[in-house]
């Protein structure tokens, strides 16, 4: 795994989103709210210095793309879902050299602030 350290991190923070996510009949029948949080790891010198929107990842178009990915999209699983998001992150730009995926499900646990999955994955081991 590269080390993300030496990098910085660009973070979309607590998208909400509506999807049909869960395991029973029940989770599946009706779309429930989630909260994803994406920290991507790049170099953003380059992007500061000239001050270029070009030089760097463009946020609101990654997040239109979750979006659109995540609308038509049914998972059993929060690890599923993580795993695709990361792999899009990836896949939307090589200046993209690892992300961290958050998704919080509210609704997982009945009795506590929900069910969280954190994954971190790099260009080098998707």
């Amino acid at each position: 795994m590269k080390n993300l350290a030496s990098l910085d991190k660009l973070t979309l923070k607590n998208l909400r989103f509506s999807v049909h996510l869960g395991c029973t009949p029940e989770e599946q029948a009706l779309p429930q709210d989630i909260l994803v949080t994406i920290v991507l790891f790049l170099d953003t010198r380059e992007a500061a210095e000239a001050d270029d929107l070009s030089r760097t990842v463009n946020y609101s178009a990654l997040n239109r793309a979750i979006s659109a990915h995540l609308a038509p999209s049914r998972y059993h699983l929060i690890e599923a879902m993580g795993a695709q998001l990361a792999r899009l992150c990836l896949d939307f730009s090589p200046l993209i050299q690892g992300v961290t995926v958050k998704i919080l499900k509210p609704a997982g646990i009945k009795n506590g602030d929900g069910a969280e999955l954190e994954i971190t994955r790099c260009r080098d081991n998707i």
